[in-house]
């Protein structure tokens, strides 16, 4: 039965047979009414065995049954992964919107952001604020991030006081909402791996 099949597959997702969960929730998905936590360890079990388009399709319709912050920030992760560097801050940006304090999407946005900024050798100032500002407001919400806190320190030009995180926390400005024709400079395609969500973001 479909509870039976779900609990078999978190079994194998605990131990890291990812290939061997994704089955049975599948199967558990068909035999019974999917449920929040089910779509989540599919995903979840999707992303380890790096089926990243079957993830990104069961977040989406993850979506209209909880359109939380964590679903639209795991559609940010996905598209990530599959180079649709857009629409993944696009969802990041969601996901924000739904909960300002969620500091994994921020650290999405910041990401695709600071990517977006090396890659126009750093003369896409739009990418720059928008990148330092998640970055800040992460550390606001979560300060034990060490990553977060090296990437700041590497490439947050005019940190504050004494070029310290501390002191770019402290004075942090508020920066204004990037316009139409500067988001759409961010659309431009760029190597996954010069920040990436995987290793920043659920740190």
């Amino acid at each position: 039965n479909g509870p039976a099949r779900a609990n078999l597959g978190t079994i194998y997702l605990n131990i890291g047979r990812s290939t061997d969960a994704i089955p049975q929730y599948e199967a558990a998905v068909e035999l019974m009414e999917p449920t929040v936590p089910l779509l989540k360890n599919l995903i979840e079990a999707l992303a380890a065995a790096k089926r990243y388009v079957d993830a990104k399709n069961t977040v989406e319709f993850l979506i209209k049954l909880e359109p939380s912050a964590e679903a639209w920030e795991r559609l940010g992760w996905c598209a990530f992964r599959m180079g649709d560097y857009q629409k993944s801050i696009e969802a990041y940006r969601e996901s924000v919107r739904i909960n300002p304090a969620y500091w994994p999407a921020l650290n999405g946005v910041g990401c695709n952001a600071l990517n977006t900024w090396l890659l126009s050798d750093k003369l896409n100032g739009a990418a720059f604020l928008e990148a330092r500002q998640a970055f800040r407001q992460s550390l606001r919400v979560n300060p034990d991030q060490q990553k977060v806190i090296s990437l700041l320190s590497r490439y947050g030009n005019g940190l504050g006081p004494g070029g310290t995180v501390d002191g770019a926390i402290a004075t942090s400005p508020v920066v204004r909402r990037p316009t139409t024709g500067e988001l759409a400079s961010l659309a431009r395609p760029c190597h996954p791996f010069l920040c990436d969500p995987y290793h920043v973001c659920r740190a």
